[in-house]
Order: C-alpha cells, then sequence, then structure tokens
C-alpha cells in the first residue's frame, strides 16, 4: 500500500474562531490513516509542494484577495488544492448567484452593482428591485466578503442610506437581495455536503428581533440529519454548479414563495460544524484520505 501524501490544513491563526473545527478534524485524518496538521496559509516557511491542501480556515483572505488567488494557483501547480482553483475563483463572487439563478435553481430575488455604479444611479436602481420584487426591505452585501461583514438590511420606507451604500461600492462590486422576513422566524439551514451528498444541517436562528443567525450576533444553532426535502434541493444545487467540489455548505433561506431558496454555496472556506457531528467529521477524513493516496 502506497504512502498517503501528508494533508495541510490552510487556516489563519490569528482569526479569534479559525481552529474551531481543527482539532476534531485532525483526529478524524490520524484515525483514518492519514497525516494532517494546520498550517498558515499565506506562511513564507511553510513548503505546500506534495501536498494535499485543504481549505480550512483561511478566513482572512478577503482582506488580501490577489494574494490569495495566486497562492491558490500557486498550490496546485506542485500539490492538490481542495477544493480546486477554479472552483475558488469561480465562487469568490457572489455573482455566481445570478449564474445558478439563470440555470433554474431556486434564489432570492437578486441582483448586482458593479463598484463603478454612481450613488444615485445604486439609489434607482435599489427602488426599481424593491418595486419589482414587491419587497418593503432590501439586503445589501459586498460580493465579495465572508460573513455578515458589511452587510445591512434598508427599510425603503426609510432616507437612502447613501454612506453604507457608498462605502460597500469602495469597496468592490454590491450585492442587492430582496429580505427574507421569514428568516427572523425560521433561520437559515446550511447543508453539509462531501462529494455532492448531504451529510449534516445547521439549523440557524437569529436571536430574537435579528436577523443575523451568527454566533457573534447571539444566534443559536441546531445539529441533525438532513430532510428528503432539503438534501435533494441541496444536491440539485450542487449539480448546478459548473466546477467540481469535494465539500461544500448549501445555505438556504426561507423563499418568499415558501419553501426554501438558495442563500449562498459556500465552496471556499465553509465552517462545517465538524465538531457537532463527529460521523461526518470521520466521512470527510476518509474522503480526504482518498484524495491523499
Amino acid at each position: 500500500m502506497s504512502q498517503l501524501r501528508p494533508i495541510l490544513l490552510a487556516t489563519a491563526p490569528t482569526h479569534p474562531r479559525a481552529s474551531v473545527d481543527t482539532a476534531t478534524l485532525l483526529a478524524a485524518l490520524e484515525a483514518s490513516g492519514a497525516t494532517g496538521r494546520a498550517v498558515q496559509w499565506d506562511a513564507q516557511d511553510v513548503d505546500f509542494r506534495d501536498h494535499v491542501v485543504l481549505l480550512h480556515s483561511p478566513w482572512d483572505y478577503q482582506h488580501k484577495l490577489e494574494t490569495f488567488l495566486s497562492w491558490c494557483d500557486a498550490v496546485e501547480t506542485t500539490g492538490q488544492l481542495v477544493n480546486p482553483a477554479a472552483t475558488v475563483r469561480w465562487n469568490i463572487h457572489k455573482r455566481y448567484l445570478l449564474e445558478l439563478a439563470a440555470g433554474g435553481v431556486p434564489t432570492l430575488p437578486t441582483a448586482l452593482l458593479d463598484r463603478s455604479t454612481p450613488l444615485d444611479d445604486a439609489r434607482q436602481a435599489a427602488e426599481r428591485a424593491a418595486g419589482s420584487w414587491a419587497t418593503t426591505k432590501l439586503v445589501w452585501k459586498p460580493a465579495v466578503g465572508a460573513g455578515a461583514d458589511g452587510l445591512f438590511v434598508w427599510d425603503v420606507s426609510t432616507p437612502f442610506p447613501s454612506p453604507k451604500v457608498e462605502d460597500l461600492l469602495v469597496r468592490g462590486d454590491v450585492l442587492l437581495q430582496a429580505y427574507a422576513g421569514r428568516i427572523e422566524t425560521e433561520g437559515e439551514l446550511s447543508v453539509v455536503c462531501f462529494e455532492g451528498i448531504p451529510a449534516h444541517v445547521v439549523h440557524k436562528f437569529p436571536a430574537a428581533g435579528d436577523y443575523r443567525v451568527q454566533l457573534h450576533f447571539g444566534g443559536r444553532y441546531e445539529v441533525r440529519a438532513p430532510r428528503p426535502e432539503e438534501a435533494h434541493l441541496a444536491e440539485r444545487i450542487l449539480a448546478a454548479a459548473p466546477h467540481p467540489n469535494t465539500y461544500a455548505r448549501v445555505d438556504l433561506i426561507p423563499s418568499p414563495e415558501g419553501g426554501w431558496a438558495l442563500g449562498e454555496l459556500e465552496v471556499i472556506e465553509p465552517e462545517l460544524f465538524l465538531r457537532h457531528a463527529p460521523e461526518s467529521a470521520a466521512r470527510f477524513a476518509g474522503v480526504l484520505a482518498r484524495i491523499a493516496a
């Protein structure tokens, strides 16, 4: 039996939550017969050649985007990046939501504003979108970003939030979406998948009176097995993605029409909540061990 290639878990040690799943995954890798260790993704003294490199938690990448993308390309020339660099480049800009919607994937009503859009044009586009989508609230967020960084909700009955919008446009392209009010009571679902097959679901609920489900905003999580309709939708979404993925997190939002719609498809560095799902951790470790063979 050939020796397995080492598996490096690319992370960002300075991020306060970057290691939440690291110990769980390393233990699962060891149990699967593989060798793994966590490393800083942009460390100059780490040799990534001939390794399997997992984008585990490089959660500062959005602050040095071009460096990160160049690093992904470099890793792939001498080793194996999981997920591949082409997948990363496709997923890093949220225009992918428009591509998937055009292919029939259920998504929230979405529009993309180029960073060069004048502020008055952005206001007019938002007003048109609100009317077209029959919504009284719009979600604004960076087209390239992580978590809820830069995200805010605008009630169209209030003055246009020029400073916030201008700040987003200075940073880059902007995504505009209809607000899914049901998220306040029904939360959102994160369907964690390996090789296109759902493994577990994290049902996330916001704090009372909020819409953000992240823990640092007071959200709470429940981990459970996928229900058939959730698994089917996640598989359908992954089948529509144009690039391969070994792991994925399909974030589903309550749709205004009923049921669930795609909020985001995370195939770069999603938190997988493995510490709450040991069977999924073992399954993922087995997948990585096969890749390393």
